[in-house]
């Protein structure tokens, strides 16, 4: 505001008028200029009356001869005021006294520009209204860069409903910030609240949005009156929709988002999700994870399981592949070396096993014969434990062990023929060498009340007879090997009743088999699902 002083006591003090009714601050600086010569105007104004009768309002005219010199100057008339008489108008034909033309004005100097006072009120508006959002025919949002829209008014009977009803007008957002906040942008055709600040009519501004007739609301109401959130409607078109709802009915609360197309999101720090229940996700395309650090997968309790229903698993290690279970392990080194450690290893081929070695491919007596010096020892080791039985129940067994260690005696001489008997007719008790070793020669020691106890569910395990004959530890011994060599049957944790012992379970059959720290029998039977020992089991890995 460019200040104009006029010398007099209080010229230091400021007029301060709010609202100023502009939004240019060249306009400001315009309307405060007049304000202010209009308050000059008033400064210093001259009365004066007379006869003059060419004194008229808005004519300037020079005092002169008027005792005080500085009076003596050109003034502008900014008011005038004239009183007319005649004699020939007077009742009772009296005679006129004083002037027939008497005038009284009042002047100000010329050189002061002259502003007449402000009097008449700008129009205001009472309260807000509504109207409809408008904007050039095919389009379904309009709007300019500072958010703003047009509307036309109900009762506005000139508008076309274009983009020409209006001005354009601000539209009230929850959150504004320099570069930051929420934005909505009405719709061509919604119903909106416009307010005026201070009621100017030319300062409209839309507070809010309401639903009517023909835009009605996304929920149905009162039945979903427990909703709240916000759903879009895709643009141009309305094809699709993306959309957050949160439901507040007790017992039933959850928040559900929708894209039509992508999501993205971003997290600049930590991001951590805590699932107090069960998670599903589902992936009809492809899924792909980049970590540049470390992952780590915890199942504290219960199973993992990775299937793959058409296609391959490709697992690929820069250093190396682990596989632990137990005391068993299985690890891939990058220089190529393989390592498989167990107490009971065990490979089967339906059809062939096929080796390579040097580049050379062959079968098991290839293999044999490369490891023929070891396996010529470990026949005859076995050979002569076999001889030292002297139970007779047992000694149709070693003659067939001796038959088989013959067998691969031959076999690590190179004897291909035997080779090819030894793998049509694999020992009985082949799969449990080095697991149930002491099998053969502790069932022996059973009494039958013995006998009966420790294998009270034999028929679980397709044995006939728990009676203590030949018949019976060639059923044994069949029904441990195959409960131990199905690829089902895993070490999960220990009998209860004896010390360092090992349960092997078969989740397929609920049947356990129980070894004490010498691979020695203990016991079998099977678990009963539902039953306090099987959901103890289940749970802590303790076998009662």
């Amino acid at each position: 505001m460019h200040r104009q002083p006029r010398p007099h006591a209080q010229a230091e003090w400021e007029v301060f008028d709010y609202p100023g009714r502009y939004v240019q601050p060249e306009h400001g600086e315009h309307y405060a200029r007049t304000r202010l010569e209009a308050f000059h105007t008033r400064h210093e104004q001259a009365r004066a009356e007379g006869n003059a009768r060419g004194l008229t309002c808005g004519a300037l005219f020079n005092l002169t001869d008027y005792p005080r010199a500085d009076q003596n100057r050109e003034y502008l008339i900014v008011a005038a005021t004239y009183r007319l008489q005649s004699d020939a108008y007077l009742s009772g034909g009296s005679v006129l006294e004083g002037d027939a033309f008497h005038c009284t004005l009042t002047a100000l100097d010329s050189r002061q520009p002259y502003r007449p006072p402000r009097k008449t009120r700008k129009p205001f508006v009472q309260g807000p209204q509504t109207a409809v959002v408008v904007g050039p025919p095919g389009e379904e949002i309009y709007t300019d860069r500072h958010g703003r829209v047009k509307v036309q008014f109900h009762w506005d009977r000139e508008g076309q409903r274009n983009e020409n009803s209006s001005c354009w007008l601000r539209v009230s957002q929850p959150w504004a910030g320099q570069g930051w906040g929420t934005v909505a942008i009405p719709r061509i055709g919604q119903e909106v609240i416009v307010d005026f600040l201070e009621g100017d009519p030319d300062q409209p501004l839309i507070t809010g949005r309401v639903y009517n007739a023909r835009q009605r609301l996304p929920y149905p109401l009162p039945a979903a009156a427990h909703m709240m959130g916000f759903k879009s409607n895709s643009t141009p078109g309305g094809n699709g929709y993306c959309e957050m709802v949160i439901h507040d009915r007790a017992g039933e609360e959850k928040i559900v988002l929708h894209s039509q197309k992508d999501m993205s999101t971003t997290v600049r720090n930590n991001d951590t999700q805590h699932v107090m229940a069960d998670r599903t996700i589902q992936v009809d395309g492809h899924h792909t994870e980049t970590i540049r650090k470390d992952l780590q997968l915890i199942v504290t309790e219960g199973n993992q399981s990775n299937v793959v229903q058409s296609g391959h698993l490709y697992l690929e290690a820069a250093e190396s592949i682990t596989l632990k279970v137990g005391n068993s392990t299985l690890q891939m080194n990058k220089d190529g070396h393989i390592s498989v450690n167990g107490v009971y290893v065990r490979i089967v081929g339906s059809d062939r096993i096929d080796l390579n070695v040097d580049e050379a491919a062959g079968t098991g007596s290839d293999l044999l014969g490369v490891f023929g010096a070891e396996a010529a020892s470990i026949a005859e080791n076995l050979s002569e434990q076999l001889r030292s039985l002297a139970n007779d129940p047992v000694q149709h067994l070693a003659n067939n062990l001796d038959r088989q260690f013959e067998l691969l005696d031959r076999v690590a001489k190179g004897d291909r023929e035997a080779t090819d008997e030894l793998i049509s007719a694999m020992l009985p008790v082949g799969g449990l060498a080095g697991t149930v070793r002491g099998v053969t020669n502790r069932i022996v020691n059973f009494s039958q009340k013995q006998l009966d106890k420790k294998f009270k569910h034999a028929s679980d395990f397709g044995i006939g007879t728990v009676k203590k004959n030949a018949d019976t530890l060639a059923q044994f011994e069949s029904a441990l090997r195959s409960h131990l060599g199905d690829p089902a049957t895993v070490e999960n944790g220990t009998y209860g009743f004896v010390k360092d012992s090992k349960v092997f379970f078969n989740p397929t059959t609920n049947n356990a088999v129980v070894l004490d720290n010498a691979d020695n029998f203990v016991t079998g039977f099977k678990l009963a699902p539902g039953t306090r020992q099987f959901e103890n089991f289940m749970k802590n890995g303790v076998l009662r």
